[in-house]
């Protein structure tokens, strides 16, 4: 007896203790587990605690081993990676506040709360984004509502319910109340993701058949809806089978007389109709002596007749043709090409030449035809949305504002033209607010019913960048700011406002509610088009210059620089070929003058002009313009240039253009002295940048010529006597923009810090209304990898010298290698990599591989690498490969650098073990990321280092005993050395330089 009272109170101390430590640990906050928030709206996501202070606060998106927190207060500070940029906010309590919620809200957020006393707590909360149905029940086809409704069937036929426009995904099944007779099958289930909206549309068909007469079914079609998006979760309908007589055999239709009369009146009513159509139309026809006028252009395919034209000119309301008025002063600068930064703005209509194109309507048939014909007239009257398709610098924008400029010049427009880019636009971004940006720069105040005119009016919107846009999150702002211009104005119910959204354009479900629209949209060659499912609708593919329009555009072109008072010369708009071709002819003649002047072509064979700096100047035959731009045209086709931008129109005008203002000499910014031949400078140019680039010797090209020559040719490109005495001013701003520009369209293929560029060295271009800066280095990157493509053997020279240099001072010279030669990564792939050229073979790899760069990137698993420098603008795909392979074959990495966050996607992909030297620079590290990477670098011994600079860290106090338990050295005496010096020796920590103190005091802590 003692020994079971002796047991039982053990047993009850035992579960005295485990309840006691289980009450310890009992959470003292209480945050929700899920929550749910409609699309558009906002939320506040909070958690109670006891009477508890709160010390600091933080919400991470995800795995908080993986990420950093995206909101955080500490000692009433907040912050985070994702505050202050307006979809993210956090109260002083630590609350998470989501404005405007999108898709890419949706997900799991943890809390972590730090209290006074030291201890922490550590919550879950998902949250949904939810779109609420378009109905408030399941909708069955033959009913109107959600109640019960009762109709007659045929024999046989079958019966549908559907959910429109819901998210999350709403399942749907029937269920057979009760039946009598009526055969029911087994219902099929569609369900179909709307990629523009996000939503799901849902719907379920069940088939039936009626054996006889006078049976009957009750059937229900029953909604899975667990987020409460429905007001009614189900739907009924009673089906009767009693369209028959007492033996079974169908009624006779007994009102047959009836049908025939109704029929008869019906049609002479519509005879009546049409013959005082006709007599209408041939009054006016008479009224206007048979003249219809001549259509623009800019009638589009919107124009389907001119009785409609007339029709809607006269219901074109007064603020509709005041808000024409204002579009057309915004849209002016589109009616010009700005040229060289010492030029005036060139009239588009003077150099303005159309392209090939592939066009393939909705129906699936095809045409071939150049840009021109897509200006013409009802080309597309048939459909409702033209997908624009081409490479970068193909001439899309260009093709919208030849669209645009027809627009302005008619002077009696039947439709509203909305021009705009779509750069930072998601799918949910409103046209209106598209529209702002341009409107606030010309003072639009006066505008404030943009919406209401859209609305009532036939609409062509022509959305530029289309591949811009962000389908997959809301990750990219979705609205404008318009400041004091804002635009607003009431939209009723058959137009919703959401029909004006970039998506809802887009989308063929809006087209009823839209059908007043019709939408032109550009994109690049490798945007998901068939994936967004638009590959359905028109597509026109530019195709580029053919040899004819690259000749029509150089004479074009050489007749607007030959004459230097063209602008008085010929008129602004609608000039013509023949009037171009007047003004130059015009020139010539006067030109004749000129009698100390040397020709401009002594040999008209070859083409090349000499190099003598006693030629002044030229003079002008009659013949002379065409020997000019023949000879342009060689000279480009002699150095590869028409094949190398025949598909990037825009980038081929500008050196068209450059190379045909040299040639011509009596232009207002040519140099009236040592006129140089471009020709026989590029070509000199390319020899001496090789043997710079291979040290090899060659009197003629020695760095003091070189540089001299490099002058001459950036003279001839980009300076002129007017730039030296007009400066032009260059921000860092301006450089930045232009780069971005650059690169937008594929000119340059490098990023370079703009405050490394020199703005000597600096000068800006324009084109098709857009700022493109061209660095000189670029410029002579291009030349001299043209040079090395055509002499092969200066390979081995180069990958000699390559090592000596820095990657980022030559890595634009092997970017343009590979693009002129696709196999030159693989075939120099060795000395790029023992000099270090890492990020450089990356990102080749990935340009030229054209999908295949797993296979590439696994020829580079045997080598020893070292990783200079690793940030944020390389291929998160092909990092994310490399570094799997690595893992898998144990390659030895000799050093590797990560920039930013950018390591967190394939931080768990290294091989710490294999890896000597590993730095993080600019990165916030979770305690769990912190401790992962020291236990990978204790799996193998032996001299590494391990370096931090300008990192953060969050709190290791959780991590205590882990920390404790790794097999460090630790003699007393680090206790007392700085945080810099006593890290693990083994590790050799060089420096570490942390924003945040309490690091220093918690690692101290950890070993003391």
């Amino acid at each position: 007896m003692a020994f079971k009272i002796s047991w039982t109170l053990e047993l009850f101390l035992v579960l005295g203790v485990v309840c006691f430590f289980s009450g310890g640990s009992h959470s003292r906050m209480s945050c929700p587990q899920s929550l749910k928030v409609e699309k558009g709206n906002n939320i506040t996501v909070s958690c109670s605690h006891a009477n508890m202070t709160l010390v600091s606060s933080y919400w991470y998106k995800g795995d908080p081993s993986l990420t950093s927190p995206i909101l955080r207060i500490e000692e009433g500070e907040p912050g985070g990676k994702e505050y202050s940029k307006g979809h993210y906010d956090i109260t002083d309590a630590g609350a998470m506040i989501i404005t405007g919620a999108t898709i890419h809200h949706e997900g799991v957020y943890w809390f972590l709360s730090y209290f006074d006393d030291g201890s922490f707590e550590k919550h879950k909360v998902n949250v949904n984004v939810t779109i609420t149905p378009y109905h408030v029940c399941p909708v069955i086809d033959m009913c109107s509502s959600c109640k019960v409704c009762s109709k007659n069937i045929n024999k046989t036929g079958s019966i549908k319910c559907s959910i429109t426009n819901s998210r999350p995904k709403l399942t749907l099944k029937w269920m057979i109340k009760s039946r009598k007779g009526i055969e029911i099958f087994t219902p099929t289930l569609t369900e179909e993701r709307n990629i523009f909206s996000d939503s799901w549309n849902t719907s379920t068909q069940i088939e039936y058949v009626a054996t006889s007469c006078d049976q009957q079914a009750i059937l229900l079609c029953l909604a899975q809806d667990d987020m409460d998006l429905l007001m009614y979760k189900n739907s009924s309908i009673n089906i009767n089978s009693d369209n028959c007589t007492a033996d079974g055999t169908d009624i006779e239709d007994k009102s047959l007389g009836t049908t025939v009369i109704v029929t008869v009146v019906s049609l002479s009513v519509c005879l009546s109709v049409a013959l005082i159509t006709c007599f209408i139309c041939f009054i006016r026809r008479k009224t206007n002596n048979g003249n219809d006028g001549s259509k623009t252009p800019g009638d589009l395919e919107l124009n389907n007749s001119h009785a409609k034209h007339s029709v809607s000119r006269q219901l074109m309301t007064d603020e509709a043709r005041y808000v024409i008025t204002c579009l057309k002063e915004v849209y002016k600068p589109y009616c010009f090409f700005q040229g060289l930064p010492f030029e005036n703005p060139i009239p588009a209509d003077y150099l303005y030449t159309g392209c090939q194109c592939q066009v393939t309507f909705s129906s699936g048939a095809k045409d071939v035809v150049t840009s021109d014909n897509l200006l013409a007239k009802e080309y597309f009257i048939n459909e409702r949305l033209v997908i624009i398709i081409g490479n970068r610098g193909s001439g899309k924008t260009t093709l919208l504002t030849q669209i645009v400029k027809a627009w302005i010049d008619e002077k009696d427009n039947d439709f509203v033209l909305i021009f705009t880019s779509l750069k930072g636009a998601t799918k949910d971004t409103n046209l209106t607010d598209l529209m702002k940006q341009n409107m606030s720069a010309y003072n639009m105040k006066d505008i404030k019913c943009l919406e209401e005119t859209i609305k009532d009016h036939k609409c062509l919107v022509l959305l530029d960048g289309l591949d811009e846009v962000s389908f997959d999150d809301g990750s990219k702002s979705g609205s404008v700011d318009g400041g004091d211009n804002k635009l607003t104005c009431s939209i009723d119910a058959n137009m919703p406002h959401k029909c004006l959204t970039v998506g809802a354009l887009l989308n063929a479900q809006y087209k009823n509610n839209c059908s007043n629209m019709k939408v032109w949209a550009t994109t690049r060659n490798e945007y998901p088009i068939k994936e967004l499912g638009l590959d359905r609708n028109c597509k026109v593919l530019l195709k580029g210059f053919s040899n004819e329009q690259i000749q029509h555009y150089i004479r074009k072109t050489y007749s607007y620089f030959v004459h230097p008072d063209r602008q008085n010369a010929c008129t602004l708009h609608h000039a013509s070929d023949e009037k171009l071709e007047d003004c130059a002819n015009e020139s010539t003649e006067n030109n004749h003058n000129l009698s100390n002047k040397k020709s401009i072509l002594e040999d008209e064979k070859v083409g090349l002009l000499e190099t003598s700096e006693q030629h002044k100047g030229p003079t002008c035959s009659k013949d002379s313009k065409n020997n000019i731009c023949e000879n342009v045209y060689k000279f480009l086709e002699k150095y590869d240039i028409i094949n190398s931008f025949r598909e990037a129109p825009l980038l081929f005008c500008l050196i068209a253009r450059i190379y045909v203002a040299t040639f011509v000499v009596e232009i207002p910014f040519a140099k009236k002295t040592d006129t140089w031949n471009l020709a026989s400078v590029t070509d000199y140019m390319i020899n001496c940048l090789m043997s710079k680039l291979t040290r090899e010797c060659n009197p003629e090209c020695d760095q003091r010529n070189i540089s001299f020559l490099e002058e001459k040719a950036l003279e001839l490109t980009f300076e002129g006597s007017d730039f030296h005495t007009n400066t032009y001013p260059i921000t860092i701003q301006d450089i930045e923009e232009a780069i971005d520009e650059a690169i937008d369209i594929g000119i340059l293929q490098e990023r370079h810090l703009a405050q490394s560029i020199d703005k000597k060295s600096v000068k800006t271009a324009y084109s098709g209304n857009r700022d493109i800066l061209f660095c000189c280095q670029y410029f002579q990157d291009y030349f001299a990898a043209c040079g090395f493509v055509k002499n092969p053997q200066n390979f081995q020279k180069l990958s000699q010298n390559l090592s000596k240099y820095k990657e980022k001072e030559f890595i634009s010279l092997v970017k343009f290698l590979c693009n002129l030669k696709k196999s030159f990564v693989e075939e120099h792939c060795d000395f790029l990599l023992k000099s270090g050229w890492f990020n450089c073979v990356i990102n080749c790899l990935y340009e030229v591989s054209e999908g295949e760069y797993e296979k590439k990137i696994r020829k580079l698993c045997d080598k020893e690498i070292t990783i200079r420098s690793f940030g944020s603008h390389y291929h998160e795909s092909v990092v994310t490969s490399f570094f799997q392979k690595c893992k898998e074959t144990n390659v030895k990495l000799h050093s590797v650098i990560f920039l930013g966050e950018f390591s967190n996607i394939f931080l768990k992909e290294l091989c710490f073990s294999s890896i000597e030297k590993v730095e993080f620079a600019k990165k916030h590290f979770t305690a769990e990321d912190f401790v992962y990477i020291l236990k990978e670098m204790t799996k193998n011994h032996g001299k590494k280092q391990l370096r931090f600079v300008m990192c953060d860290l969050d709190d290791l106090s959780e991590k205590r005993e882990e920390i404790q338990n790794m097999d460090f050295p630790r003699p007393a005496v680090y206790r007392k050395q700085n945080l810099s010096d006593m890290v693990f020796q083994q590790f050799n920590f060089e420096t570490l330089q942390w924003k945040v103190g309490k690091v220093k005091r918690l690692v101290n802590d950890v070993l003391s």
